[in-house]
């Protein structure tokens, strides 16, 4: 959308409540996520967590929690009015 694609994220952060609910919906996906994992893994048990897909699924949760955090600290401030 080139230059309006900015202005147009800008007027939907500030006329709705846009931010708030990705917030939500970004909290409630990892809520899930963890509690899947606890729930296929038997509450975190070594042998599944050192599998390598124990390894993968655990990098991939974190990297969703690092992306989470810098969206709540970093951009959702920036979106708000």
């Amino acid at each position: 959308m080139g230059p309006e694609g900015g202005k147009f994220m800008q007027k939907l952060g500030a006329t709705n409540k846009m931010p708030v609910v990705l917030t939500l919906l970004g909290a409630l996906t990892i809520l899930t996520g963890i509690l899947m994992v606890v729930d296929y893994t038997d509450g975190f048990t070594n042998d599944w967590m050192g599998s390598p897909t124990g390894i993968v699924i655990s990098i991939g949760g974190t990297l969703a929690i690092i992306a989470f955090c810098i969206g709540m600290f970093y951009n959702k401030p920036k979106m708000m009015p």
